[in-house]
């Protein structure tokens, strides 16, 4: 949809490209990637394998592999980011024709099993609060900069759209109360690392009791509460150590440890090497 199509060609290594849009395709086609789009403002009607959408501002879509669909203009002009991407861009050992589905359930999402029964692909959602349009905007702002990580950097927000779009699929089904209380605990843990995580203020969000909660999610995700929260703020971390150059105590504060030397121990025992010879021995990464 538009012309970011024109950047990725058949055989590309480049995994996504992201870029800002004022025209549509009023005839059917497909795409050989995943094509997120936001419309930032105009109007057309859209037909994504045969069902037609009235599409406007604030609404946004996937497009899936194959997945044929057109776009005619119904407003004098329109606006939109369009996000082309494939799944190589989360996990190398993917398939580049891997499609929404396989992607969601493989390992790069790590999505609940009951999560994985919603169809993201090819449904149009929309962005009251226009919280998801800032994303884009990042996405699209990163991409220009091309700084250093921007692909990782444009990844996490990738994923934040994706998995906000199960999210809105689950909740009117199960509403926040039942949402599946693992799913819970992990989103909470990647939005609030940072901060004093435990896992009994969840609980009183949720309405669960503690010893509940802990059994589920040991059984689910097959390690601890407090391991799975540790391997998160050290996956952050590693991030930081390659993509900044903040000091390594500046960084054990910012995943939310006031610690270091717990940091450096927790660190140690999961990558097999401390923070400083992380950052050495990836030097040619930054």
């Amino acid at each position: 949809m538009g012309d970011a199509e024109s950047s990725i060609r058949n055989g590309s290594r480049r995994r996504i490209y992201v870029a800002e849009s004022s025209t549509v395709r009023d005839y059917s086609h497909s795409h050989t990637n995943l094509a997120l789009t936001y419309i930032i403002h105009g109007e057309a009607d859209h037909v994504i394998n045969g069902e037609l959408t009235r599409i406007s501002d604030g609404d946004y879509f996937l497009i899936d592999l194959g997945s044929w669909h057109s776009c005619r203009l119904l407003s004098e002009s329109i606006s939109l980011i369009n996000i082309m991407f494939n799944a190589g861009l989360f996990d190398s050992y993917l398939p580049e024709n891997t499609g929404v589905g396989d992607l969601l359930s493989s390992p790069a999402f790590s999505l609940p099993s009951e999560m994985k029964k919603y169809v993201i692909a090819d449904r149009v959602f929309h962005d009251p609060e226009l919280e998801i349009g800032k994303l884009f905007f990042r996405a699209l702002q990163e991409c220009q900069k091309s700084s250093v990580c921007w692909k990782s950097i444009v990844r996490g927000l990738i994923s934040e759209i994706m998995i906000g779009m199960v999210r809105k699929l689950a909740l009117p089904e199960t509403g926040n109360q039942g949402m599946d209380i693992v799913f819970n605990c992990k989103t909470y843990i990647t939005e609030h690392y940072s901060e004093n995580v435990t896992l009994s203020d969840i609980c009183k969000k949720l309405g669960y009791s503690v010893p509940y909660v802990s059994n589920k999610f040991r059984d689910t995700v097959g390690m601890t509460f407090s391991h799975y929260l540790q391997k998160e703020r050290v996956n952050r971390s590693r991030a930081l150590l390659l993509c900044t150059n903040l000091s390594v105590e500046e960084i054990c504060s910012k995943v939310g440890y006031n610690n270091s030397t717990f940091f450096y121990r927790i660190f140690k025992k999961e990558t097999g090497v401390s923070p400083r010879e992380y950052r050495s021995s990836h030097e040619h990464l930054r």
